[in-house]
């Protein structure tokens, strides 16, 4: 890597910045260019000064203002790196957090040559993520996966499904039993066996319980509203 690394400290706490800053100076690729203590002035300095990274509590004023400023950065200086840092951060806040645009997230405790090295990396184009943040987002990433082959799952088997047994699907999925939907449909309670005995078959599953686990899962049937008989 070469030149040195202009940074941008983003603190609410003077004593935080000037512990950051001493940090930073371990490394002679680092030069800190100055200091911000809430979100409008990180938003300011950094399109004036234009410094390479910035390295930020994602909590200044607010527990989201951090990451409201890292996307004003990055809409009006796409190529200033954000580092966002902070501890006992939930996941939504970290997913928002790179979703905004920051390079990496320190959501835990860190050494100092961790921090040295998470603003060299983002210096450097590297996508190398804190280990305190990798965690979260291998088991979102997981959740995804498994959200998206279960939507090919059902999509699979409701285009299967014939009309009756939608609706009778639709019934199940509100929290009705068979024999009050029998009612509803005017069926005997062996046609509506029957019935469900195909929903079964092509879902593969072997109780309807089951069958409406999956639907809740992937969310896929309310998206096709079903709170109306229109189907």
């Amino acid at each position: 890597m070469k030149g040195v690394v202009r940074v941008l400290i983003v603190d609410q706490q003077n004593q935080v910045r000037k512990a950051i800053a001493k940090i930073m100076k371990l490394e002679t690729r680092i030069q800190i260019i100055d200091y911000a203590s809430n979100g409008y002035e990180a938003i300011t300095k950094a399109i004036t000064q234009t410094p390479d990274v910035v390295l930020m509590n994602v909590s200044i004023e607010t527990k989201m203002a951090g990451i409201f400023a890292c996307n004003e950065i990055n809409v009006n200086a796409p190529n200033i790196k954000v580092i966002l840092y902070g501890e006992d951060c939930p996941t939504d806040i970290i997913f928002k957090a790179f979703q905004m645009g920051a390079v990496n997230f320190l959501a835990e405790e860190y050494s100092e040559l961790e921090l040295i090295n998470a603003v060299l990396d983002a210096f450097a184009g590297k996508s190398s993520i804190h280990y305190s943040t990798a965690m979260p987002i291998r088991k979102e990433f997981k959740r995804i996966l498994d959200l998206h082959d279960n939507l090919i799952y059902v999509l699979n088997v409701l285009i299967k499904l014939t009309s009756t047994e939608i609706i009778i699907l639709k019934h199940f999925y509100n929290g009705m039993k068979s024999q009050e939907i029998a009612k509803i449909l005017f069926i005997s309670n062996t046609t509506m066996k029957t019935h469900i005995s195909h929903i079964l078959k092509k879902f593969n599953l072997e109780t309807m319980i089951q069958v409406v686990e999956v639907l809740h899962l992937t969310e896929l049937f309310s998206m096709i509203n079903p709170n109306s008989d229109d189907l």
